[in-house]
């Protein structure tokens, strides 16, 4: 008798179009993950007659629920379309900015063009850019500071006079945006070729996104889905998925974190979620939700740091906005940059039996704040 192993099934998804209806199976994506605990349950509706023999009448199946999370390891490219999905936008590129004349210095703003504006060319914080000439060019820059005429960037840069060039915006963005706003969902099959079993989950919502950086590790991902039904075969349904993707998984060693624009040495740990507020529906007649219904988008997370003093516990007690941005590279030219354009800061709890470490509880607010694109969260994936 055949055993199916996790290593052997293979877990590959496509865009629906209807939502709710299982998608063509031609142009799916096989998808990289360290688990996919994606599954059918069905609610049970017990009996609450009393009767003379002292025991409970037959049990019936109530409504099936498709839900559960797929985790990986955060990688450029591989979960942009859930992404995408739980910020309710479609990544976009952003134009090249052409013919600036700038000069680059050592110190903020590092990067000031002569004449134009950075803002009215689309450049936000949080941007990853390349300049394609001077002393910078084909570096990989992270954005912090944006005013007209002045880019300030995270890392170090190569000071040069006033020279004409580009300035790039390698991959694609997202946020949740102000208007124009998407409801995507997917099917998502789990093929067991061992034991000949195709388990297909249709209307599947991203109903929670959460990443988490710790020190020294690789970022993981971890995406909750809820789903309208499950369809099952003994043919693999994506027959011909797309290869997985090859990018490399970002680590917390090659990034950089910025609170207000200053770059950080002593943040342990950051974590951020998208909660999409999502539910399901019973009705009389039939054994599946009509849909899954999308609530607001709540973004939060938290960053912890060693105690240094007291500059994050008075940003907390004096309710100041702050902006964090995240950029992390997968060592293979390729890099996410993910930002919080205005977040409140609460909590501030000291533990450690050694080093103190303080952590601080964060929400975001699409408020207006220069630079930024209005919105509780952004992201730039140089591959998407």
């Amino acid at each position: 008798m055949a055993v199916q192993t996790t290593v052997a099934t293979i877990v590959a998804y496509k865009q629906e179009s209807p939502a709710g209806t299982i998608a063509s199976n031609a142009g799916a994506q096989t998808l990289r993950r360290i688990k996919s605990d994606v599954a059918l349950s069905i609610d049970q509706i017990t009996s609450s007659e009393i009767r003379p023999d002292y025991q409970r009448g037959e049990a019936r199946n109530g409504m099936r629920k498709v839900g559960g999370p797929i985790s990986g390891e955060l990688s450029p490219k591989t979960y942009a379309d859930f992404i995408a999905a739980s910020l309710r936008r479609d990544f976009s590129a952003v134009t090249t900015v052409t013919g600036a004349s700038v000069t680059a210095s050592a110190t903020a703003p590092q990067f000031v063009r002569a004449a134009g504006s950075w803002l009215t060319d689309g450049i936000r914080i949080g941007m990853l850019i390349k300049p394609s000439a001077g002393a910078n060019a084909g570096k990989l820059f992270t954005v912090i500071a944006v005013t007209a005429t002045g880019l300030t960037v995270a890392e170090a840069v190569a000071p040069h006079a006033a020279t004409t060039l580009d300035i790039a915006v390698p991959g694609k963005v997202t946020y949740v945006p102000q208007t124009g706003h998407q409801a995507k969902s997917f099917t998502i099959e789990h093929w067991h070729s061992a034991v000949a079993v195709s388990h297909r989950f249709v209307g599947c919502r991203v109903n929670n996104i959460k990443v988490d950086c710790k020190p020294n590790a690789n970022a993981n991902i971890n995406i909750d889905l809820l789903g309208m039904d499950r369809q099952a075969g003994t043919a693999q349904y994506f027959s011909s998925p797309a290869a997985a993707t090859t990018t490399g998984a970002v680590a917390s060693p090659s990034g950089v974190l910025c609170v207000n624009g200053v770059a950080q040495a002593i943040i342990t740990g950051f974590s951020v979620e998208i909660d999409g507020g999502m539910t399901t529906g019973a009705v009389v007649g039939s054994n599946i939700t009509p849909d899954v219904f999308v609530g607001p988008v709540t973004v939060k997370g938290q960053i912890s740091a060693y105690f240094t003093g007291g500059a994050l516990d008075d940003i907390m007690t004096g309710e100041v906005p702050v902006s964090l941005v995240l950029k992390l590279d997968d060592g293979q030219g390729n890099a996410i940059a993910m930002t919080v354009p205005r977040a409140k800061l609460t909590g501030g709890s000291l533990s450690g039996d050694n080093e103190i470490i303080q952590q601080f509880d964060f929400s975001a607010a699409p408020v207006p704040m220069g630079g930024a694109e209005q919105t509780s969260f952004f992201i730039h994936d140089t591959a998407a």
